[in-house]
């Protein structure tokens, strides 16, 4: 995925799944490829996550991302958080939810429940697997 090709693709469009899957198409790469590149060159400042079986993987934020220190200790997905509701109560969200920060993230410097970050996920039911977008 070429960076200057792929950054005036991505230009003047907010983060959403359907950006991604429109460039994962454009570019004949991966879902995960092609998160992967806009969390390096995207527009916006982009957490993803990767989860298997409530169980955190591997996750990887862009530089101006403001938080860094997952709140899961023990590797497990948040109960309060859109992957949390998929895992454990096996609802599926088909756009972007609110959450609030201190769901997904320690060593905030906020109130509890006055901030909220955006949150979408690409479900993957036959691998158990789900790949969150953040921001």
């Amino acid at each position: 995925m070429p960076e200057a090709r792929f950054r005036a693709d991505c230009y003047g469009q907010p983060i959403s799944k359907e950006l991604i899957q429109r460039l994962s198409k454009i570019y004949q790469t991966s879902i995960t490829a092609t998160l992967l590149r806009y969390v390096n060159i995207g527009n916006y400042p982009l957490m993803v996550i990767c989860s298997q079986d409530s169980r955190i993987l591997w996750h990887w934020k862009s530089d101006d991302f403001a938080y860094s220190y997952l709140k899961s200790m023990s590797g497990k997905v948040p109960r309060y958080t859109v992957t949390g509701e998929y895992y454990y109560g096996r609802k599926k969200y088909s756009s972007s939810e609110q959450v609030f920060v201190e769901e997904w993230f320690t060593y905030v410097d906020v109130q509890p429940n006055t901030c909220s970050l955006m949150e979408e996920c690409f479900y993957f039911d036959t691998l158990k697997m789900v790949l969150t977008m953040i921001w």
